[in-house]
């Protein structure tokens, strides 16, 4: 059962159903209630319009954001959808717990991107950027998992990746089928029960972002990046910059290890490069007419070391 095709179009509605909040969870009960009825075992996968702009949310809650002073965090509406949001998630785990399913049920809680930083909705401080960057900012996302064997309250800084849920949910479900050797993930579940410690094992080395689009008036050209270990290099097409970063020391990626560290750099450009000729990835070519000035809220960058080259204007 599925919802069809929507897009976030269908999600401009508001209260008393503010971005469909309400309607999308009550579907997804009543899902779940009847799977329970019919002794079947379920799938669910719940995708809302919030937090997606614009910000819709129930006015009494908006009128309490208002009331508090900001911080890092101004916009009242957009703490006010977050907050109706986590209502939903709320109305979920009681009815799994009415059900007695919450012992022999995983969720996982996720996000498929950033926050978006065009006209300031929100921001994703410490991390850099956004949306559809290949920066920090656009590509780390909260992630939390609960069910049967992991520990309430454990926490992992293993690095992993929505191209992992694959291997995990098989896993979790004792699939014995070898699992496809092109896949990029590996399965979550040496750490999701131990506390967090361990280690995933991945047919693929590195973790690969690649974005080779321009978005327009928003300061996104094409881009890639690719993190090994906690070293991250970032690529833009345009320029043909690369910027190298140690996420362990700066998450904020805020100093470029480029021209300090060339052979490091040399060959995570050499990998990144390699992966996307592998997977058969399209790579743009330069527009003549491309102007970083043109594009409304771009950074200015410094120049950049260049693959293979001392410096490059």
């Amino acid at each position: 059962m599925h919802d069809g095709a929507t897009t976030n179009a269908e999600g401009r509605h508001g209260p008393p159903n503010p971005k469909r909040i309400d309607g999308v969870t009550e579907r997804s009960l009543a899902f779940i209630h009847r799977a329970v009825e019919e002794g079947r075992p379920f799938l669910l996968q719940i995708s809302h319009y919030a937090v997606h702009t614009p910000m819709i949310a129930r006015p009494e809650t908006v009128a309490a954001y208002e009331a508090r002073k900001g911080g890092t965090h101004t916009n009242s509406g957009y703490g006010a959808m977050t907050e109706n949001l986590d209502g939903s998630l709320a109305a979920l785990l009681s009815k799994l717990e009415d059900l007695r399913l919450e012992a022999r049920t995983y969720i996982f809680y996720t996000s498929d991107n950033g926050g978006e930083v065009f006209q300031e909705p929100t921001n994703n401080l410490p991390l850099r950027k956004g949306k559809t960057h290949t920066w920090e900012g656009g590509i780390r996302v909260p992630l939390i998992v609960s069910g049967p064997g992991i520990e309430a309250g454990s926490a992992s800084d293993v690095p992993v990746n929505g191209s992992d849920f694959f291997a995990t949910f098989a896993e979790l479900l004792g699939i014995e089928a070898v699992l496809p050797a092109d896949q990029d993930g590996g399965s979550l579940v040496p750490i999701l029960k131990s506390g967090g410690a361990g280690s995933v094992q991945r047919p693929t080395e590195d973790f690969v972002w690649y974005y080779p689009h321009y978005r327009n008036m928003k300061g996104v050209f094409p881009q890639a990046a690719i993190r090994s270990g906690d070293y991250k290099l970032v690529k833009f097409y345009e320029t043909e910059n690369i910027h190298l970063y140690d996420l362990s020391k700066d998450l904020s990626e805020q100093t470029d290890l480029a021209e300090a560290m060339p052979e490091r750099a040399d060959a995570l450009h050499a990998r990144l490069t390699g992966y996307l000729a592998a997977v058969g990835a399209k790579i743009p070519t330069r527009n003549p007419d491309y102007d970083p000035k043109l594009d409304l809220g771009l950074e200015p960058m410094a120049p950049r070391r260049g693959p293979g080259s001392a410096s490059r204007d």
